[in-house]
């Protein structure tokens, strides 16, 4: 058994996240923590060192998410990896749990759980809802995109189902997540544990999540990834003799001129951004939802960005509502 930590700049959590993989309950002896640095400028090192008699510091050039967990995959020697962002942490009884899960199903590549999600301070945020199921995801239900998914930190995959289609482009910086998951799918139906055996941090340093709009800098690397990343997944497909269905292409399609919309507006570029929000209610179809809600709503984001973004937390956050079936997919 791997483990693989991944780590950019994430001291202030580190710590807390390799005292969570050094307390499983899977024994010591029969596991291998490679650290992985992705060439952070800030104190991961020195957080690291009280580990190191346990783990091995793997420190690396920057270069995203994805070169990271190529970089660690080359070096894993398990036969199964379990991935740990470093701002994430596990349940004690996490690797005992999944294994065996995983090895009561030798033909799956992957095992995705549920990770609880918490604000910077460890705190749970409210409005989610962590379903019981499903037992497992096709790849055609991973194409339609009507499942839960978790980050990475809730993921255990086995290595020489994934090694054949390793390393992953690097030029995506991040998705290596969407990457095994489809390569997984592809050969067998992903194992689900639906149980939370963790916590996935969401804070300001989080590229994707509820941050992703908070920043011009965070949208124009998302915008990039999000573009080349949906060519990859489609031919991906067309290799498997799969396509995406019109209505998640078109869900993808929204999600770019969202964040065109954002980006836009906060680099002062008014008619790109009201562009992009044609653009976003065009594909939404003209029908009495899109002129009466999401016009007028839309419009505030692209004469207010961040007071709609505020609005959008207090909805999303409001105890009036239902708890929603949502799970973070990174």
């Amino acid at each position: 058994m791997t483990v693989l930590v991944i780590n950019h700049n994430c001291a202030r959590f580190l710590a807390e996240a390799l005292d969570s993989v050094m307390a499983q309950d899977w024994p010591a002896e029969d596991r291998e923590v490679l650290i992985v640095d992705d060439g952070s400028t800030d104190d991961s090192e020195a957080a690291a060192r009280p580990y190191l008699d346990r783990a091995t510091w793997l420190a690396k050039k920057n270069g995203g998410a994805v070169s990271a967990f190529n970089y660690g995959f080359a070096r894993a020697r398990g036969e199964f990896i379990a991935i740990l962002e470093s701002d994430d942490t596990w349940s004690r009884d996490k690797l005992s749990r999944c294994l065996a899960h995983l090895k009561a199903r030798p033909e799956a590549a992957m095992l995705q759980h549920w990770l609880t999600l918490t604000d910077a301070g460890g705190k749970p945020l409210p409005g989610y809802d962590y379903p019981d199921g499903p037992a497992a995801v096709t790849l055609d239900e991973l194409i339609d995109r009507g499942l839960p998914m978790t980050p990475l930190s809730g993921a255990v995959v086995r290595r020489a189902k994934i090694a054949p289609f390793a390393p992953f482009p690097e030029k995506f910086f991040y998705g290596y997540d969407i990457c095994l998951r489809f390569v997984s799918a592809a050969q067998a139906p992903l194992a689900v544990l639906p149980a939370s055996l963790g916590t996935r941090r969401i804070h300001e340093s989080n590229l994707f999540g509820e941050t992703i709009y908070d920043s011009a800098p965070k949208l124009a690397r998302a915008l990039t990834f999000h573009v080349e990343l949906g060519q990859w997944m489609r031919d991906f497909l067309a290799a498997h003799g799969r396509a995406l269905k019109p209505e998640v292409s078109r869900e993808i399609e929204i999600a770019r001129w969202l964040m065109e919309l954002f980006l836009s507006r906060y680099q002062g570029r008014w008619r790109d951004a009201l562009s992009a929000w044609r653009r976003v209610l065009a594909l939404h179809g003209w029908r009495p939802y899109t002129l009466l809600f999401k016009a007028p709503t839309l419009l505030v984001a692209v004469v207010a960005p961040r007071f709609y973004l505020n609005m959008q937390r207090l909805y999303a956050r409001t105890p009036l509502l239902p708890a929603r079936r949502r799970l973070l997919r990174t």
